[in-house]
């Protein structure tokens, strides 16, 4: 069994003076170059990836920003050292402050990471989400007014429906049904303020255990990962700390790449991690890095991370894998 946990909001931001990627085709800003300069430097780059009747407008060693013929922009974020894609947005204004439209993200080993739609700065309409190591599809559903919404299906490694999670409420309460390799329903766990308060058995199967006889029978007790210096705290105290020390640790550590802060690389790095059954920190993987020296200082620092308790799952250590967002900025 394995838990998957994304860290919300909790973000490095490492910010450094400096202009001018990771170098790619040789291109490098001379810092005395004013920004007004950037797009007759670094045109050669793009002209070639242009959609049909869009206008360049914008452009440095990273990314480009283009004017369609609809009068919306689009801004393209590519993996410096590769220029592989990583970033396809649609903007309704020249600031990029309003995202309206088409989007689509990969990762940098170039499978898709997901797409959808934006209505007016909200998420809307039907959005599908990619795995990274393999590019098959991992989930689909809705957006309503920028939360999930209706009947969301997440599907296993062949394919097949792993659970469905219908959302109500804004996206605050959810229910999820589990299903087998037959398609038949196993399991009913009922979310309400995103607190797990009931589980039910709909089909027993040799890796099933007992049914539930009372209310409390259902309820799942789950503890998530923690450092071992805020073992002595509880609840939301202790996952508070564990966070803190985690984005101290990270930020007192990590290191901007010199070939990325002189080149103006900025943006955020995302860092898959497994936190295993002892609380060791193993198959570390950069889903985003920027480019390949950010890519390798992210993986070096989540490396030296201090020691974790192991999360808990039905009183047995289980792995965790953690998604982490490293904040890369040039100010």
């Amino acid at each position: 069994m394995e838990i998957k946990y994304s860290f919300v909001g909790f973000i490095a931001i490492l910010s450094l003076l400096g202009l001018s990627a990771c170098g790619v085709n040789n291109y490098v800003v001379n810092p005395e170059f004013p920004q007004r300069t950037y797009l007759r430097h670094f045109k050669p780059l793009y002209e070639d990836k242009l959609e049909e009747g869009s206008k360049l407008v914008g452009a440095t060693i990273y990314y480009s920003v283009e004017k369609t013929p609809e009068n919306t922009y689009i801004y393209k974020q590519y993996y410096s050292s590769t220029m592989q894609l990583t970033h396809f947005i649609t903007y309704s204004d020249v600031q990029r402050q309003n995202k309206d439209g088409k989007i689509v993200e990969w990762y940098d080993n170039g499978n898709k990471m997901h797409e959808g739609q934006y209505r007016n700065g909200m998420q809307y309409g039907e959005w599908k989400y990619y795995n990274y190591d393999t590019g098959h599809l991992d989930e689909y559903g809705s957006f309503k007014d920028g939360y999930r919404d209706g009947k969301w299906t997440i599907l296993d490694s062949l394919g097949n429906v792993y659970f469905e999670r219908t959302y109500a409420n804004s996206g605050k309460d959810w229910e999820m049904v589990y299903f087998n390799d037959e398609g038949l329903k196993t399991r009913r766990l009922v979310y309400l303020n995103g607190k797990n308060v009931r589980e039910e058995v709909l089909l027993e199967t040799e890796v099933e255990e007992k049914v539930a006889n009372t209310e409390e029978d259902y309820k799942i007790e789950e503890e998530m990962p923690y450092l071992a210096v805020c073992k002595d705290m509880e609840g939301k105290e202790r996952a508070a700390c564990s966070n803190k020390t985690m984005l101290v640790h990270i930020y007192r550590n990590i290191k901007y790449p010199a070939s990325a802060r002189n080149n103006s690389i900025q943006g955020t790095a995302l860092v898959r991690f497994v936190i295993d059954k002892n609380g060791d920190i193993e198959n570390v993987v950069v889903l985003r890095g920027l480019c390949d020296e950010i890519a390798a200082e992210c993986k070096r620092v989540v490396n030296t991370l201090p020691k974790w308790a192991p999360g808990i799952q039905r009183d047995k250590p289980v792995n965790v894998t953690f998604n982490l967002p490293i904040k890369f900025r040039v100010e």
